[in-house]
Formats: structure tokens, C-alpha cells, sequence
């Protein structure tokens, strides 16, 4: 390996031409790294590759998974007392034995067998019941519960009657299980920058099939939620750990793209599960088709790679070179001298940078400098913003339906025309004016929900379709300033960084639903609310800097340079800047 001396001699400056805002000499590692992976095939056969077959599939696996847990927890559309009586009774005769004002939870305090005789049918059952059932007072249901099957499924609220006084179990089940994601948020970070995003990864796969597949043998409702809680804890990293490696194995250029991708396959794998889940109507038989098929993803061990960045940011020079090597030789480009050049100049940044620094980084460090705090603290409150309303208008989509199969349909595909308009604008017209047009459109369509006619025949279509309006721009925007995310923080700490924000914005979204229960009030108030929550997250892009086309921060002193003099007109220029970006030597 060549010196210092002779790397110096040799590189003096590198340029690239980039859109960006952004001064000379703010991000030297990451435009260097830009430049290289430009240079052996950018968005190349490899990446395709390992795109198409490995990182955007594992996101239909895991929507796939997720949505199980939608369906298992539901509550029971019908339900009433079970009398004990086991008569041929049609579903109105059982209803006109227990009291008219509650038949769900109430049973009249009165032994129904008393007046059951032999060879009794059920016609004469109910003459003799209607002599006696005056003056009667009511009680809790004793001898248990019968359900509706005609739209629904056995979900853990059938099996073990969570009904009544015990409805919230099932709830609760799904709302506990959210600490077992806030923890697999910290703990993903934390494995994915120390220890890498391959391991990390595989180590989350085996936590959320193992604890998955364990829990359709659950033999009551305690060992259910212990199951499911330990199995949240990978979900996240499981989002985040891919979004991030496939960020960083691809050119700013293509980051828009695969973001829609990813979106796409993850809405592709909520649809999919639809129609397997109406298929399927026994919640345990539905986790383990759901869970099970999916074992064969730990054959990815064997073809999916290491971030090169991680690797260059935890000093393995040798194994990023070997990485690099491999992408050049699948996209059919050499590995020559000016790469070599280039490699040795990234070494060389890396290891300076590593020189510079006391002690590990952690998201904290984020805090230290005036503009990646201030950068961090936007869009964690961007992201909280837009996720308290999407998470809401996905809880609200179903009960636009009467039948929650076609709700959830409905509530999933709408997701994809909103990817799609990602895809169009979000490469064109820059990061920030996507999210600012996309959250207006949106906020204008969830307002618009108040001025819709109340009654009549259409009302019920025409809400539908401005909400669905609603879904669309809200999808769309939640899909770009979550790309911008992973692009404002550094390689060093980007998953730590990821998974601080999405904690934030994780149990902020957790008020969505809770707003959806306006809607007993008025069916437009909880729009009313999205829509007014969305001025907020328009206000704060404008302070955040455009990260369209710009090379990935390596290091905590990258990001904080990265957008530190934004000025006032700077924050009303939504069109990015083309500029010629010279990138010159430390070592010059």
C-alpha cells in the first residue's frame, strides 16, 4: 500500500458536478465515496440485483408479518350471550332471549333451562320463554359468548371471549407490544452501527420469526402478549437496517426510486396479506402462514453484503476494497488506478477523521454541534408531525368500510399512486418542496372533508374520496421526509440517529389513532385535526436544508457543516442549484 506521502503526491483534487446548496469542502468523505461508487456502476447489475432479490423483498416480508397482528387483536364485529341452551335458535331468536337494551354483554338473571323439556324444538322453546320472560332482571353474561363469523375471523378475542369488561385485552395486546418496538428501536440502532447491518439484521430476522411462529402456540392470553412484545422488538430494525443499506449502496440520484420501491413492495405485501388472511379465518393457522414461508430469507446470509461505508467507517479498509471490487467486476467496470487513487484518499479521510475523534460516537454527539441539533430537533418534530397523521388515517380507513377486508384493501392501495407521485416530483422538484406541496394538498383535502353536504345518499362516496385524496398526498409525504432522514445523518451514526427520531415519532403516533374516536362526534373532526396538525410540519421544512443529489455525511463534523448557513432566501429556493463542487485533498 502506498504512503501518505506518495497518496498526496498523487491526488490533488477530485471533481464532481452535483445539485446541490451546499459549500466547497462540507462533506470530503462522502462526495469522495459518491465519486467511487459512481465510478464502478453507481446503480449497476449489483445493485439491481441485490435490490430486486434481497433488500426490497425482505420489506414485503415484514409488512407481510406486521399486518398479521392487525387482524389477530381485532375486536369481534358481533357478539352476544350464550344462553346454554343448545337449540337449533336463528341468530334473531338467540337475540330475542337476552335483554333488547344490551344483548353483546347483558343475559337476563333467569335459568334457561328451567323451562327446557325433552324432544322441545326451538319454535316451542321461544312460545313457552315469552310467558315467562316479563319482570325479569339482568345480569352478566354467564355461560359465554357467541360470535359472527360472516365478515370476521377467530381472532384472539373469540377464543379466549375478550369481550365486555375484558374488551381492552386485545387492544392493550397491540399498545404493549409498542414496548417491545421502542426497545428493538434502541437496541437496532445501537447493533447496527457497532456491530454491522448484515448481522444485525439476520439476528432481528430470527427474533421476529422464532417469538412469530412461538405465538401461534400461545395457550392463553399472558403468554400471547409476552410472545408478541419480544417479537416487536426486531420489527424496527428490520425497516430501518435495509432502508439504511440500501441508501448507502446506491448514488443520491437513485435514493428517490428506491424509497418508492421499498414503499411500494411494503404496501404490496399489506394487499397480499389481505387476501390471505380472508382465506384463512383462524388466527393461529394465519401466524404461522404468515410467519413460517419466510425462514427461507435467512438464505440471503449468503449474498447479501456489508455497507461499504460501515465498513470504511469502522476502519476495515481491506474488506470495503474486496466489497468494492466485487460491485465493479458485477457492473462490468474496472477497478483501476484512478479508483485505487480514490480508495487510498477515502482511507485516508477516514482514518483522520478517526485520528480527530476521543471516544465512540452515539446519537449524542448529535446534540453537540448548533446545527445538527437544530437539525435533528426538525425532523424529529417533522416526523412526529406526519406520522401522528398518517398512523391516523391508516386506524381510520377500516371504518369507512363495513366489511374491514375491502377497509384495509381500500386503506393500502391508495398508498401506491402516493409512492408513485413520489417517484415523479421528489427527483425533479427536491426533498423539500415534495414534502411542503404534498403536506398542503394534503392538509387542503382534510379540510375539505367539513365542507361536504352532511346527509344524503352520496355523502358516504364523497368523504371516502376526499379522504382517500387525503391518504394519498399524506403517503406521499411521509415516504420523502423519511428519505430525508436517512440522508441528513452520517454514516458513523445514522442508524443511532434514525432510531432517536423514530422513537420520538413512534410514540407520537401514537395519539393518531386516539384522535380517530372523534369521529363519534363528527365524522370530519378528526380530519379536521389531521388537516390542522400539517400547518406545523409545512412551517418546519422550511428550515431544513435540500438533501436532494448530495452525497451522504460520513462523519459528525460532515453533517454539521452540511446546511449550517442557511439563510433566509436560501429557505425560499426550493429549486436545487446546480454547482460545480470541488472536493480537494487533505493531504495536498
Amino acid at each position: 500500500m502506498d504512503s501518505q506521502d506518495e497518496v498526496g503526491s498523487r491526488i490533488s483534487s477530485i471533481s464532481v458536478s452535483e445539485k446541490s446548496s451546499i459549500s466547497t469542502n462540507d462533506t470530503e468523505c462522502g462526495r469522495l465515496f459518491e465519486t467511487l461508487l459512481e465510478n464502478i456502476g453507481g446503480i449497476g447489475r449489483y445493485q439491481k440485483l441485490l435490490m430486486a432479490f434481497a433488500v426490497l423483498p425482505s420489506f414485503f416480508a415484514l409488512s407481510f408479518i406486521q399486518s398479521t397482528w392487525l387482524f389477530v387483536t381485532a375486536s369481534p364485529q358481533q357478539h352476544w350471550c350464550r344462553t346454554g341452551i343448545e337449540l337449533n335458535f336463528t341468530k334473531t331468536e338467540q337475540h330475542l332471549l337476552l335483554p333488547p337494551e344490551d344483548t353483546s354483554c347483558l343475559a337476563y338473571d333467569f335459568n334457561y333451562s328451567s323451562i327446557l323439556e325433552q324432544n322441545l324444538t326451538a319454535s316451542e322453546y321461544m312460545d313457552k320463554w315469552n310467558t315467562v320472560k316479563h319482570n325479569l332482571t339482568t345480569t352478566a353474561c354467564r355461560n359465554g359468548w357467541n360470535y359472527d363469523y360472516e365478515n370476521g375471523q377467530m381472532g384472539i378475542a373469540e377464543e379466549w371471549d375478550l369481550v365486555c369488561e375484558q374488551s381492552f385485552l386485545p387492544t392493550l395486546a397491540y399498545t404493549v407490544s409498542g414496548v417491545g418496538g421502542t426497545l428493538g428501536i434502541l437496541v437496532g440502532g445501537f447493533m447496527a452501527d457497532t456491530y454491522g447491518r448484515k448481522k444485525s439484521y439476520f439476528v432481528f430476522f430470527f427474533i421476529l420469526l422464532s417469538f412469530g411462529i412461538a405465538a401461534a402456540f400461545s395457550p392463553n392470553y399472558t403468554v400471547f402478549i409476552v410472545l408478541i412484545t419480544l417479537q416487536t422488538v426486531a420489527t424496527n430494525p428490520l425497516y430501518s437496517i435495509p432502508y439504511t443499506l440500501g441508501i448507502e449502496l446506491i448514488t443520491p440520484k437513485f435514493r428517490a426510486t428506491f424509497s418508492v420501491l421499498l414503499t411500494i413492495c411494503f404496501t404490496a405485501g399489506r394487499i397480499g396479506f389481505t387476501g390471505v388472511a380472508y382465506l384463512l379465518r383462524n388466527w393461529r393457522i394465519l401466524v404461522l402462514v404468515s410467519t413460517s414461508p419466510f425462514c427461507l430469507f435467512f438464505l440471503y446470509w449468503f449474498c447479501l453484503p456489508e455497507s461499504p461505508r460501515w465498513l470504511f467507517a469502522n476502519r476495515r479498509h481491506e474488506e470495503a476494497k474486496h466489497l468494492l471490487k466485487r460491485i465493479a467486476n458485477v457492473n462490468r467496470r474496472h477497478f483501476d488506478e484512478h479508483n485505487e487513487d480514490l480508495y487510498r484518499e477515502l482511507t485516508v479521510h477516514y482514518d483522520t477523521a478517526r485520528r480527530v475523534k476521543k471516544k465512540e460516537t452515539s446519537w449524542v454527539d448529535l446534540l453537540r454541534g448548533a446545527n445538527t441539533r437544530r437539525k435533528l430537533l426538525l425532523q424529529m418534530y417533522l416526523s412526529c408531525n406526519v406520522a401522528v397523521c398518517y398512523v391516523g388515517l391508516n386506524f381510520y380507513a377500516p371504518s369507512l368500510a363495513e366489511d374491514p377486508y375491502l377497509g384495509f384493501f381500500l386503506s393500502s392501495v391508495i398508498e401506491l399512486p402516493g409512492s408513485l407521485l413520489t417517484e415523479v416530483i421528489a427527483d425533479r422538484l427536491g426533498r423539500r418542496l415534495t414534502i411542503i406541496s404534498c403536506l398542503t394538498l394534503g392538509c387542503a383535502a382534510c379540510l375539505g372533508t367539513a365542507a361536504l353536504p352532511v346527509g344524503g345518499d352520496t355523502y358516504a362516496m364523497q368523504f371516502l374520496t376526499v379522504f382517500l385524496l387525503a391518504k394519498l398526498f399524506m403517503t406521499s409525504a411521509y415516504t420523502v421526509q423519511e428519505l430525508m432522514i436517512y440522508e441528513a445523518f452520517p454514516t458513523e451514526v445514522r442508524t443511532k440517529g434514525v432510531a432517536v427520531t423514530t422513537i420520538v415519532s413512534y410514540i407520537i403516533s401514537s395519539f393518531g389513532p386516539l384522535i380517530t374516536h372523534f369521529r363519534g362526534t363528527s365524522l370530519a373532526l378528526p380530519m379536521l385535526i389531521f388537516g390542522g396538525l400539517t400547518v406545523g410540519g409545512i412551517v418546519c421544512v422550511f428550515f431544513l436544508p435540500e438533501t436532494l443529489n448530495c452525497p451522504l455525511p460520513e462523519t459528525i463534523e460532515e453533517s454539521e457543516k452540511f446546511g449550517k448557513n442557511l439563510r433566509w432566501k436560501d429557505m425560499w429556493r426550493f429549486l436545487p442549484v446546480t454547482k460545480k463542487i470541488k472536493i480537494t485533498s487533505v493531504l495536498k
